[in-house]
C-alpha cells in the first residue's frame, strides 16, 4: 500500500513467487482449521492446526498445548 492525502492506494506486485504463495497458503489454511475446531469444539482439529502452524514439534506437544489453551479460554468457549 501507499499511503498520500487521498488515502492508500495498493501497489500493484504482479504474481507471488511461488514460496511465498505457498507460506501465504498454509497461513489461511491454518486459520480455516482452527476456525473450523472452534466451531465444531473439535480438539483434534485444533491439535491438527497446532502442528501445521510448526510451533511445536510432536503431537504430544500439540496435544498438551492445545488442552492448555482450551483449558485457559474455556470461559471464552461455551461448550469446550
Amino acid at each position: 500500500m501507499a499511503f498520500s492525502k487521498r488515502g492508500a492506494t495498493p501497489v500493484p506486485l504482479g504474481p507471488l513467487p511461488l514460496g511465498i504463495k505457498a507460506n501465504i497458503d498454509k497461513a489461511f489454511l491454518t486459520m480455516e482449521l482452527i476456525i473450523d475446531a472452534a466451531m465444531e469444539r473439535n480438539r483434534t482439529k485444533f491439535v491438527q492446526a497446532i502442528i501445521l502452524d510448526g510451533c511445536v514439534d510432536s503431537i504430544e506437544k500439540a496435544g498438551a498445548l492445545a488442552d492448555e489453551l482450551i483449558a485457559a479460554h474455556r470461559a471464552f468457549m461455551p461448550g469446550w
